[in-house]
This record gives structure tokens, sequence and C-alpha cells, in this order.
């Protein structure tokens, strides 16, 4: 019942959405709609995820809106169930933007490390690498966002040092009073540099004794 009634409600969102971009636009506009979904996506993914999934995009929309639409849906699926299940769409997104320095493909690039990081480590570094690389200045958070998974990556596969480099550039890029969840992933970064802290040291007396 709860996800006919989710279902319902997408529906009913994606219809609303298409009488707005109809009456200011006098057309039916997918890329607004995306816009739109866009603005209320951080605080409800859930909601967006199944606006996106049940959003049917024309085979007439241009690369550029297809683009928006799989970085949108990557960032809603991983918002709201903490994986990216195919990496196919972000594919078509990346080959789009073809590395160019805009905050899109280093979303792109972002989400795609987000889809390897369970089952790849290094393809998901590479990633998000990328994603550093292209992101264009002005995205302090979104860069530290990135540096953050980086790191993670780093400590996955036993680098610590790197990882170490990669948390703190992260927390030189990231503004903790930004929002809730910046200053989140700052607490859980500073404490997991700590917890790094004070296993080199109890190694370092163990080594002394």
């Amino acid at each position: 019942m709860n996800n006919y009634i989710r279902t319902i409600l997408a529906v009913a969102l994606i219809v609303i959405s298409y009488i707005t971009a109809y009456c200011e636009t006098g057309k039916s506009d997918v890329h607004k709609i995306l816009d739109e979904v866009n603005e209320y996506l951080n605080e409800k993914p859930d909601s967006a995820y199944e606006v996106l999934m049940a959003l049917e995009i024309p085979e007439s929309e241009d690369d550029d809106t297809e683009a928006l639409y799989a970085i949108l849906y990557a960032k809603a699926e991983y918002a709201a169930t903490g994986s990216i299940e195919s990496d196919s769409l972000l594919q078509k997104a990346i080959k789009y933007h073809n590395d160019e320095k805009t905050l899109r493909s280093s979303l792109a690039y972002y989400y795609l490390g987000c889809h390897f990081f369970e089952t790849d480590k290094d393809k998901a570094s590479y990633a998000f690498q990328h994603s550093i690389d292209c992101i264009p200045d002005g995205n302090d958070n979104q860069k530290g966002r990135a540096y953050h998974a980086l790191g993670s990556c780093h400590f996955a596969k036993g680098n610590i040092e790197e990882g170490v480099k990669a948390f703190k550039t992260a927390l030189t890029l990231l503004d903790e009073k930004d929002n809730e969840s910046t200053w989140k992933l700052c607490q859980d970064i500073k404490t997991q540099l700590n917890e790094v802290s004070r296993i080199k040291r109890e190694n370092i007396g163990f080594a002394l004794f």
C-alpha cells in the first residue's frame, strides 16, 4: 500500500510540474521539471527518486536534458537508497560533458565514484579524482565532499597517509555551518582523523616499549 501511495504521489508531482511548466512556457518542458525536482531533492530525496523513476524522457529531448536527468537520478537514488545500481546513465552524462570544468561534469564523476565504491575502489578513486579535477572554483563544499570520498577510498585500500591528506583537505574546503549534512560530515571526518592519530600514537608507544 505504501508503495502504491508513493507511486500515486510521484505521478501527481509530475502532472503538477507539467502543468506549471506549460503555464509558464506554453509547452511541456522536461528540463524545467528536472530543475524543480532538483530544488527539493536534498530535503525530500525519496520523493525526488519516485518522481524521476516515473518520469519518461522523450526521445526528442536534447543531450543536455538527458545528462541532467542522469545526474539527478543518480543523486536521488544514492540519497534514497545508499547505492547506485547502474552506471549506464552516468556514462552518457560523462560522455556528453567530456571532462569540461563544470559542476555537472564533476557531479557525474562523483556519483560514478559512488557507484563503484563498494565493488572497485580503484575505479572509484579514479572517478572521485576526476570529480575534483572538473569542479570549477566557487564549489568548495562539493569539492570537499569529493576529497572526503577520495580519502575514504585510500583508507579502504590501506593508503593511510593519502587518506589523511585527503580528509584534511576536505576539512579546509567544507563549511560546516552551511547545513546539517555538511556539519555531520565534518564531525565524522574529525572523528576518523582523531582515531588514526590515536592508533599511530599507540603503535609508536608499542615500538618504544
